[in-house]
């Protein structure tokens, strides 16, 4: 059985706000690379919800209202990412090399 429209909706809905929760919580215990792409994943999927949702209509205002909220904290988090020193920067690069080659073994 197909699901239906706005149980799509619903469900894109429900993971872009788990997503943001999780950026919030990520970013209070200083774990910025996570937080930042949990607010990017929150993002993109509200935008799909916006794509879903009668454009003006309240739903819309409101998930509107969120990403206006989450996109400058993103964007708050990744500056910080990036005044970090270069030993903390060093590492995640090694940590993020290091995941990239071990996806290419697949």
């Amino acid at each position: 059985m197909k699901a239906s429209p706005e149980a799509v909706t619903k469900a894109l809905l429900s993971g872009a706000l788990q997503k943001a929760n999780d950026a919030v919580h990520a970013d209070q215990i200083q774990d910025l690379d996570y937080a930042l792409n949990a607010y990017k994943a929150s993002c993109d999927l509200l935008a799909q919800v916006l794509g879903r949702t009668d454009a003006g209509s309240d739903d819309w205002n409101r998930i509107k209202s969120i990403v206006a909220h989450l996109r400058p904290t993103e964007h708050e988090v990744a500056n910080r990412l990036s005044r970090m020193d270069i030993t903390d920067y060093g590492l995640r690069a090694k940590r993020t090399d290091y995941i990239a080659e071990d996806s290419t073994k697949e």
